[in-house]
């Protein structure tokens, strides 16, 4: 299996396990010293469902997601290195579009995004492997290969998150297509806080496809997400880095607005560079997941001004 081409979601969370938080400080005191009145928190927890674990070796899982759909192509032009460039193009959902099986008895995953689904079992030319917190599926043959992962989320003690990564690559093309899919237990309507505000903390990734930015992936400071249930909306700054290349001033602030969609159980939003220089902008969908809301994940993508695009995950911090 070539390592480089795994997946690109394993890659942000192995590497956000290791990622420290940071200080994002406290707003300002109001004028004259007195720090301004806090806003009601949510009410007492009210929630009338339980939830499992999104992440099981040993337990069979149907679990609903989102799915990111990632083409990447040869570009024709050669690297210094001897490589072929390539460059990749990203596509969002806009609602729920993944539904993932998994039967360990059977040692089975079906992975299905879109109207397309895909079914992998150990056999004779399929390699079916469990690790502390993944269970991988790799099959190669002589004109393709395949792997499907499924895996948790590190970052959320609740664990009523996971992730699926599939790719599915043709020798004989350009191109390899990769989906990468996040799917747990969502927030049924009724355990949604149904007013107050809060802030959470989180820390952005933005991971580049392209092997001409090397894989590269950019961490994005510790930062709150003010989530305000009366309204339904969410908003945050977030500051990082783009990559090189990618504007003379790579220091680079954007506005986060969100909105949640109680019917549709979806979280969506966007980014933009709070400059106004449109040197990048963004989406990002996603959920709440468990008890009362207790974990909100969200993953997109971000669209530089020379036109890569990158990967984004947000991740909620303990």
């Amino acid at each position: 299996m070539r390592m480089g081409s795994r997946a690109a979601i394993l890659l942000a969370v192995s590497l956000l396990a290791s990622a420290c938080g940071g200080d994002g400080g406290s707003p300002p005191p109001a004028q004259g010293g007195v720090p301004p009145p806090a806003p009601a928190g949510p009410p007492p927890r009210t929630d009338t469902t339980s939830y499992s674990r999104a992440f099981a070796d040993d337990a069979a899982r149907t679990l609903p997601g989102f799915g990111i759909d990632i083409v990447i192509r040869e570009t024709g032009q050669v690297l210094p290195d001897g490589t072929r460039e390539t460059i990749a193009q990203i596509t969002l959902p806009q609602r729920h579009n993944v539904l993932f099986d998994f039967d360990p008895a059977s040692r089975l995953g079906r992975f299905q995004i879109g109207g397309e689904a895909r079914v992998v079992q150990e056999d004779a030319g399929t390699t079916y492997r469990v690790g502390s917190d993944t269970v991988e599926w790799y099959r190669p043959g002589p004109e393709t290969e395949e792997f499907l992962g499924f895996a948790r989320y590190p970052q959320l003690a609740g664990g009523y998150v996971a992730s699926v990564s599939h790719r599915l690559e043709t020798y004989a093309d350009d191109f390899r297509r990769e989906q990468v899919a996040v799917v747990g237990f969502e927030t049924v309507i009724a355990d949604l806080p149904p007013s107050g505000v809060e802030s959470r903390r989180f820390k952005a990734t933005f991971v580049s496809q392209d092997n001409s930015a090397n894989n590269i992936a950019t961490f994005g400071a510790d930062f709150p997400v003010e989530i305000d249930y009366g309204k339904d909306r969410l908003k945050a700054q977030i500051a990082t880095v783009l990559p090189e290349g990618a504007a003379s001033n790579r220091n680079i602030t954007f506005d986060f607005e969100g909105k949640l969609d109680r019917s549709g159980q979806i979280v969506s939003g966007t980014l933009k560079d709070s400059s106004g220089a449109a040197r990048a902008e963004g989406q990002v969908i996603g959920a709440f997941y468990g008890p009362y809301a207790a974990e909100l994940n969200l993953f997109g993508k971000l669209v530089l001004a020379d036109g890569r695009q990158l990967l984004v995950f947000f991740f909620q911090q303990p």
